[in-house]
């Protein structure tokens, strides 16, 4: 696994316009993202990074007359996955899709226009190669979710709609940002909010997207967030979108015993939903059985969810202690546990969901 996705030979990449005065010297001090602990403050232009933000700014508020086809495309499918179509400077459609649960890839490159039926090029993140800046494109929406990047995002893109007056504090603003999602992809593991899990292969070489797939509609948009697709087309799938459960009537609407108070320290531990998190009407039956059953003889309190790994049964669990206002506390079984542990761990008045990960092969 790498999570090194503003690689460090990126940063020796030419800067793109109107930032390539900058390329030989890219570093700012004195600023940086509010992600930078270290005393000494200093943050640095990276081109695939600017690339990817200002290809998303030309998207979303195109201000040429660049035809649709050539500004790529960004949805997002289900919880699971971000999905993009990024058209890179070397003249190929770059397809990315990102598992926003367990950080990995799929991409592929196309050349326009792009036969979805024949099998497309490799991506493969590497200095000789792919610069990074598609798998960037596509995690837009994921880096935006943040306060600072988005505040720094709209700064950029004010000073990029009045014609970049000021150009020193254009790129000020712009090495904030590149230092915001630098940080937030390299040090995921060891923020409390904000990390963005990235699972590189280590040989750079993205897992191919297969044409198969693609007829399958196994990784259609759900929802367009921008632009219009040429490869991943919407409503290709063969499952019908179900209507969105509103957080409204998700979230607390399933408080198992209406007298109970919470402490201070438990109240800290009832997890908040993500923004990108869409609630499946599967968490939701569960939450309703658990409520409906409570002053039965027999209240449903143990769940099991089962699959494979980046299913979504670890935000499944945390959006159904959302949905109960109950702490959500994890626990790793091993060989060695005993019941005893869990029921030690676990008061019984709370709610006992089991996750389990099915391996194949």
């Amino acid at each position: 696994m790498a999570n090194n996705i503003v690689a460090t030979w990126g940063f020796k990449r030419k800067l793109p316009e109107p930032f390539e005065d900058y390329t030989d010297h890219a570093i700012f001090d004195d600023i940086a993202s509010k992600y930078c602990t270290q005393p000494r403050k200093k943050s640095t232009l990276h081109a695939a990074t600017l690339r990817a933000v200002l290809a998303y700014l030309e998207l979303e508020n195109p201000v040429g007359s660049t035809p649709p086809e050539k500004l790529g495309a960004v949805g997002t499918q289900s919880n699971n996955f971000v999905v993009a179509e990024y058209p890179s400077k070397t003249g190929d459609l770059q397809v990315v899709v990102y598992n926003q649960l367990n950080g990995k890839f799929y991409g592929g490159c196309y050349t326009p226009p792009p036969d979805v039926e024949s099998t497309p090029e490799k991506y493969e993140f590497k200095d000789s190669k792919q610069s990074g800046a598609a798998l960037l494109f596509a995690l837009m929406p994921v880096f935006l979710a943040d306060e600072e990047c988005n505040e720094k995002y709209q700064e950029l893109k004010a000073h990029r709609d009045n014609g970049y007056p000021d150009l020193d504090a254009a790129a000020e603003t712009a090495a904030v940002l590149c230092d915001n999602i630098y940080r937030r992809t390299r040090y995921a593991s060891g923020l409390p909010t904000g990390g963005v899990k990235i699972d590189l292969p280590a040989n750079g070489v993205l897992s191919l997207i297969k044409p198969l797939n693609i007829q399958k509609g196994v990784y259609a948009p759900t929802e367009v967030l921008h632009g219009d697709f040429q490869v991943l087309r919407p409503g290709s799938g063969f499952k019908k979108a179900q209507a969105a459960i509103s957080r409204d009537d998700f979230v607390g609407k399933f408080i198992l015993t209406a007298s109970r108070r919470l402490s201070p320290e438990e109240e800290v531990s009832v997890p908040t939903l993500a923004e990108w998190y869409i609630i499946p009407p599967e968490i939701k039956r569960i939450c309703e059985h658990a409520k409906l059953t409570t002053d039965t003889t027999q209240p449903m309190r143990n769940f099991l969810l089962r699959g494979p790994a980046g299913t979504g049964k670890t935000e499944g669990a945390k959006a159904i202690a959302s949905a109960l206002h109950l702490p959500y506390r994890c626990i790793t079984c091993s060989a060695n546990t005993e019941v005893f542990d869990l029921l030690l761990f676990t008061p019984m008045q709370n709610l006992i969901l089991w996750t389990m990960r099915t391996v194949t092969g």
